[in-house]
């Protein structure tokens, strides 16, 4: 009986230790209509950040300036890899794109950056197979290693 006293306390303690940072109160679910899709992403409303995106079918994507009134800062790490994007349209309000950000996105063709990025991750677009055409604005200070690796077929970029 003691030993399973023992035990319950310490699951509680634990739990009680590591919960909050499971779940965040700035993390929130935004859902948008994407032509005659729904797509969720994961947001953070605490750095402005998109976590992650939730889509299966091809769309062509126009990334909020605002979600919620928080302003678009990021696109996390990771946040839209493997993702059936045709195009990305991003606004002038995000300022960076996090590691392998459109990693994997076989579909992407189009890139069309705000002009207010300035750091684009290392990996960001690799082995989107399909990517021929991004504009890099003129604001960009940081451009990260293996960002076009593996785009066999980009032939436009725009600076």
């Amino acid at each position: 009986m003691k030993l399973k006293l023992i035990k319950i306390f310490i699951v509680s303690v634990l739990m009680f230790c590591f919960l909050p940072t499971l779940t965040s109160a700035s993390t929130i679910y935004y859902t948008m209509n994407v032509g005659s899709e729904t797509i969720q992403l994961k947001f953070d409303e605490e750095t402005g950040t998109i976590l992650r995106s939730f889509l299966q079918k091809e769309v062509v994507l126009e990334i909020p300036s605002e979600i919620n009134g928080v302003t678009v800062k990021h696109i996390g790490d990771y946040a839209f890899s493997d993702a059936y994007i045709v195009q990305v349209n991003i606004p002038n309000s995000v300022e960076s794109i996090g590691y392998g950000a459109f990693m994997g996105c076989k579909k992407l063709v189009v890139v069309n950056l705000g002009d207010n990025v300035t750091d684009i991750g290392n990996c960001a677009f690799i082995s989107c197979e399909n990517l021929s055409e991004i504009n890099i604005p003129n604001g960009v200070k940081k451009l990260g290693y293996e960002v076009f690796r593996d785009c066999i077929n980009l032939s436009d970029i725009q600076i």
